[in-house]
């Protein structure tokens, strides 16, 4: 009996112990980052590939300076508009696995990110959302593009305000919601052929972003209680096409042409997704929009 009293006594005290050491251990949980958006939040690639090196992905590394240690949680979905972001239930566009991927199949991107963010609010410390370009996709086909724009660059405000006010909501006052533009990938479109009329495409979409996509989304976000961040602007978008030239893969271009072909693959390959060097761009806004955090 004797001997049974010290086993029990032995567990016991070997469990006190096991569980003092795992008080600590649930305060080293990382800190949460939610990302929603389209194929940019993922990372997409030309060849389809898992987007490690998108700009969610790139954040990581660039915020750990501040004080933080980031685990990623991605609700993008490739093709997502500001308008399926907050209506279309699941993701059909998902063939490729990102890296922390939260799957949701009964639920919108809005929905879904917004319960995560609800149920683990404690460890949330940033959210990103990076929608809007597909929302002008139909429009590259419209024969009155200016005003094709206009009408969606609206709606797309008004889709945005609703997305961050939903995403304030559910995180609180004191956590960063930031929404990103785009570098203005369809400045390569002055690189293909049949120049003249890549020319004009390239001026007609630098003024649709200078006028009215960015300056929808900028208050939309901000009546969300959301911050802009400007990837046009940082990448250089918004300089004038007849300016001086930049030594490029293409030869000598406007400046924001060879910039935007140094950074994304719409001059080598036609395609609106962006190499790392553009992700970082996106990254770096994104990190130094981050607050730097007192050490825990």
């Amino acid at each position: 009996m004797a001997h049974q009293r010290l086993r029990l006594g032995l567990g016991a005290l070997l469990a006190s112990a096991l569980a003092l050491f795992a008080v600590p251990s649930a305060g080293l949980a990382k800190d949460l980052y939610v990302s929603l958006g389209d194929s940019y939040a993922r990372g997409s690639q030309p060849d389809r590939t898992r987007g490690d090196e998108g700009f969610v992905y790139q954040v990581p590394g660039l915020a750990r300076p501040k004080g933080y240690d980031l685990e990623v949680a991605n609700f993008g979905c490739g093709g997502a508009t500001s308008s399926s972001l907050i209506a279309t239930v699941g993701c059909q566009n998902r063939k490729v696995v990102a890296p922390g991927e939260r799957p949701y199949l009964d639920a919108t991107q809005l929905e879904a990110a917004s319960d995560f963010i609800r149920e683990n609010r404690e460890r949330v410390v940033l959210v990103t959302v990076v929608v809007g370009l597909n929302d002008l996709r139909p429009c590259l086909r419209s024969a009155t593009l200016p005003a094709c724009v206009a009408g969606r660059a609206e709606q797309a405000g008004r889709n945005v305000g609703q997305i961050a006010r939903a995403l304030r909501d559910a995180a609180g006052p004191g956590v960063p919601v930031l929404g990103l533009a785009y570098p203005n990938v369809y400045l390569g479109a002055w690189v293909r052929p049949g120049r003249k009329a890549g020319h004009r495409r390239a001026r007609e979409m630098g003024t649709a972003f200078r006028r009215y996509l960015n300056p929808a989304l900028s208050d939309g976000y901000a009546e969300g209680q959301a911050s802009f961040l400007d990837a046009t602007r940082a990448s250089g978008g918004y300089g004038t096409l007849a300016g001086g030239r930049e030594e490029g893969s293409f030869g000598r271009l406007p400046g924001p042409v060879a910039r935007i072909c140094r950074i994304s693959w719409a001059c080598d390959k036609a395609d609106i997704h962006l190499k790392r060097s553009g992700y970082r761009l996106m990254a770096e806004l994104v990190a130094a929009g981050l607050p730097r955090r007192q050490a825990r």
